[in-house]
């Protein structure tokens, strides 16, 4: 719509209405304005110049500070009745057992969940009106983006999002129905939003760590069993209800169960709770409901909307899940890299773009210079039995180099400045890559790949890489 006029902003993505800068009357011949309490500005007299008043010092960005005075400062989310719907609709949603993990800083969350203030005092409602509107603000960034910025976790390797003062703007007419929209929406979001609400509503000052007696066999009795069995059930697996004789027995439905969290947890799968099993179990209710808050934060950092068509690796579980139509076709397992800071394989999306097959395995120079050059200095034949051979260069054209004319203390660097050598192993059975690599260029050089080592498939952590 293009007037010489505008009295109405329709830049928000959710076709709500964002701004108004005239009053109701003008409002009320564009057609378009089809909700006309969208248009008007709630205008109390002396509220509004309550918040003119205190709106300097509220701390609200520029573009906010603007966007009040273009509504001749009335409030957008008090009227002359209170809260507005929209705002009773958004602290309604903000305030849900299951958003509660994104209300962790104490100014903004007691403010969300606080009532509006009861008394007719202008001041007090224009105070509330303002320090609402930095909480919404702030609670909106975090849904938008997350908390904290990936950038600081090498682990997290996503690009950072933030949601500016003309975008919340945008969306303040509509809020109830925007900010919910930006939520991830990922199954694996889902699930692990369901056990934060099942960890929110437990107690957590009468937990107290399980000391079982090792080793338990089938049908053993011991006092901490019964704790046991609670604490299962309390991470939300089905554990048979029974009687207080049998509730101290481990027999074979409970078994069942510690199979099922050891399998999800990426365990050996004995059915016992030997000592690791038991470190899980013994992590506190709050430590397991903090490190779940955190990964739910992580979650908005991720694209909120997944390909249906895709390939996912859940790193702590060690395994990779292909999907179609977001339906689940095929699983494996995988090895990660190793869990230090050079080695350990970050999070990130990408496109898969190509494979190879039967490829040569480029070492990366790091890990050459680490593992690979001292071996050599070692062994003389090291390169010949493990099919590997020098190489002047990264280019595709790039020679091959004698070994025996490479000064190993210098490596990569070559005889002249801008040399630079790489090591590289050749296609065969013992290839480190296996006969096919599948390519989804990153910043990283990580890649899925085959591996000749089936062996290390058989370890329930699969750190290897």
């Amino acid at each position: 719509m293009t007037q010489k006029n505008p009295v109405c902003s329709f830049s928000s993505p959710f076709n709500r209405l964002a701004t108004a800068s005239q009053t109701a009357s003008q409002c009320a011949v564009v057609a378009a304005c089809l909700i006309a309490s969208a248009c008007t500005p709630n205008r109390t007299p002396s509220i509004n110049a309550e918040v003119e008043a205190q709106l300097p010092a509220s701390g609200l960005p520029a573009a906010l500070q603007q966007h009040y005075a273009s509504r001749q400062y009335g409030g957008l989310w008090i009227g002359e009745n209170g809260l507005t719907d929209q705002a009773k609709a958004f602290l309604a949603w903000a305030r849900a057992a299951d958003h509660a993990y994104l209300l962790t800083q104490a100014p903004q969350r007691e403010l969300l969940l606080q009532p509006v203030p009861s008394n007719a005092d202008p001041a007090a409602l224009a105070r509330y009106e303002l320090a609402l509107s930095n909480a919404a603000l702030w609670l909106a960034g975090g849904v938008y983006a997350g908390r904290g910025e990936p950038s600081i976790d090498p682990k997290w390797a996503y690009p950072e999002r933030q949601l500016s003062p003309q975008m919340f703007i945008d969306i303040t007419a509509g809020i109830a129905d925007a900010v919910p929209a930006w939520m991830p929406q990922s199954d694996a979001f889902l699930k692990l939003q369901r056990a934060w609400l099942n960890l929110h509503g437990q107690p957590l000052e009468t937990w107290q760590p399980m000391n079982v007696a090792l080793p338990i066999e089938l049908g053993q009795v011991h006092d901490d069993i019964a704790r046991l069995r609670r604490t299962l059930a309390d991470a939300g697996y089905p554990v048979e209800q029974v009687d207080a004789s049998a509730e101290k027995v481990f027999d074979a439905a409970l078994q069942e169960v510690i199979y099922q969290f050891q399998a999800d947890h990426g365990l050996e799968t004995d059915g016992l709770p030997g000592l690791d099993t038991l470190s899980l179990l013994n992590i506190s209710p709050q430590r397991r409901r903090d490190t779940v808050a955190l990964n739910l934060q992580r979650h908005h950092w991720m694209p909120r909307h997944h390909q249906p068509r895709r390939i996912e690796v859940n790193l702590p579980n060690f395994r990779l899940t292909a999907f179609e139509n977001n339906q689940p076709v095929m699983s494996m397992k995988v090895v990660i890299g190793k869990q230090q800071q050079l080695t350990q394989t970050p999070a990130f999306t990408e496109n898969m773009s190509y494979l190879v097959l039967n490829p040569y395995w480029n070492v990366p120079n790091g890990l050459a210079v680490r593992e690979i050059v001292p071996k050599i200095l070692e062994q003389a034949d090291y390169l010949e039995r493990n099919n590997m051979e020098v190489v002047g260069g990264w280019g595709a054209e790039a020679p091959t180099v004698n070994p025996e004319l490479v000064d190993w203390s210098r490596f990569p660097a070559g005889d002249e400045p801008e040399d630079v050598l790489r090591l590289r192993q050749k296609p065969g059975d013992d290839n480190a890559l296996g006969r096919v690599k599948f390519m989804f260029p990153n910043e990283f050089n990580i890649y899925l790949h085959d591996t000749p080592s089936k062996r290390l498939f058989a370890k329930s952590q699969r750190t290897f890489s």
